[in-house]
C-alpha cells in the first residue's frame, strides 16, 4: 500500500497555490489528465505512476476519468488546510508531524469514499501522490521551520498506515461481531462500543496483572482482556440479548469467537505496537480470559479465579 506511488517531481520547490487555485468557479487549462478548476506540479504523474505499478488499468476502462475524479476529491480537502492557520505559523516537528498527518486522514478518507470497494484501491500506493500534495498544499507556509523536506514523505507513510489501521478496525468489529454470533439488531451498537473499548484499553487494560515468559505477550494479554472488560461494560445487554445461547457457556464461546477474529493474524485488529507479538490463531489465551471476564461480569470470583489458573 505505500511502496507503488512515486513521487513525480521529486523534492523540487513547490508551486505556490494562488488563491484562485482553490476557486472551484475558476477554470485553468491542464494537460496530462489533470482536473480543471487547480494544478499540482507532480501530483499527476505519481498518481499514474501509482497507478501503473496498481495494475489499474487491466481493472478500470477508463483510468482517465478515474484520476479526474480523485483529483475533484483531493480539491476540497486541500483547499480546507491550504487555509488552516497551523500551517502559515511556525511549528515543531513533531506539531507538523501531526497536521500532516490529519491531512492524509483527511484525504484519504475522501478518496476511500468512492473507490473502497474497489479491488485496486489498496493496492495503490498513495504516498507519491500525497507527496505532492502536501508540498502543493503546505509549502506556502511557515510550518515547516524545524521540519526537514526529506522528513515529510516519513511522516506521510506514518499517516497512510495509521489511516488504514483505522479502517481495518472498522471492518473487523463489524465481522467479529459476525463471528460470534450476535443478532443483525444488536450490532450496530455493539460494534460501535467495541471501537470505543480499543481506545479506552490502551489506558485502562490491567497492565501487569497476566503472566507471561515473554514480557511482550503479557502486555498484549493485558490489552486483550481489558479490551474484552471495557466492552463487555459498555455492551452486556445487547450481548446476552443478541445471542442464540445467553448462557455462560454461550457467552463465553461468542466472546471467544468475536476477540479470536480481532486478534487472529490475517485480521490483526490490535496496536501496531503489540502486533509485533500477535500469536497464531486460535490462541489458547482468548477463552481463558473469555470465561475470566465472564465468570467476573456474573461476580463468579471463584469460576474467575478457577479460569486464570488454567
Amino acid at each position: 500500500m505505500m511502496g507503488g506511488g512515486g513521487y513525480g517531481g521529486g523534492y523540487g520547490a513547490p508551486a505556490k497555490a494562488e488563491e484562485e487555485d482553490w476557486a472551484p468557479s475558476k477554470k485553468k487549462k491542464s494537460g496530462g489528465g489533470a482536473s480543471p478548476g487547480w494544478e499540482v506540479e507532480g501530483f499527476n504523474e505519481a498518481l499514474q505512476e501509482a497507478f501503473a505499478a496498481a495494475g489499474v488499468a487491466d481493472l478500470e476502462s477508463d483510468v482517465e476519468d478515474v484520476v479526474k475524479k480523485i483529483h475533484a476529491t483531493c480539491h476540497k480537502q486541500c483547499k480546507k488546510f491550504y487555509n488552516d492557520e497551523r500551517v502559515s505559523q511556525k511549528a515543531t516537528n513533531a506539531q507538523a508531524r501531526s497536521v500532516i498527518q490529519e491531512f492524509v486522514e483527511a484525504v484519504m478518507g475522501s478518496i476511500s469514499q468512492g473507490f473502497y470497494d474497489k479491488p485496486w484501491f489498496e493496492k495503490v500506493g498513495w504516498d507519491g501522490a500525497l507527496l505532492m500534495l502536501t508540498f502543493h498544499t503546505m509549502g506556502h507556509g511557515k510550518m515547516f521551520s524545524r521540519t526537514l523536506k526529506t522528513e515529510i514523505a516519513e511522516f506521510i507513510q506514518t499517516g497512510i498506515i495509521q489511516w488504514y489501521e483505522e479502517e481495518k478496525l472498522t471492518k473487523a468489529t463489524w465481522d467479529a461481531l459476525e463471528a460470534g454470533g450476535l443478532a443483525e439488531g444488536s450490532k450496530k451498537k455493539a460494534s460501535q462500543n467495541l471501537a470505543k473499548a480499543f481506545d479506552e484499553a490502551h489506558f485502562q487494560s490491567p497492565f501487569g496483572e497476566t503472566e507471561n515468559e515473554n514480557s511482550d505477550v503479557a502486555e498484549l494479554q493485558d490489552f486483550v482482556k481489558g479490551w474484552m472488560s471495557l466492552w463487555l461494560a459498555k455492551s452486556y445487554q445487547a450481548f446476552e440479548n443478541g445471542l442464540p445461547d445467553s448462557s455462560k457457556e454461550g457467552q463465553v464461546a461468542a466472546l471467544t469467537a468475536i476477540f479470536q477474529h480481532l486478534c487472529d493474524p490475517n485480521v490483526a485488529a490490535l496496536p501496531l505496537k503489540l502486533q509485533n507479538v500477535i500469536q497464531p490463531a486460535p490462541w489458547p489465551y482468548i477463552e481463558q480470559a473469555a470465561n475470566e471476564v465472564i465468570a467476573e461480569m456474573h461476580g463468579d470470583e471463584s469460576s474467575a479465579k478457577k479460569a486464570r489458573l488454567g
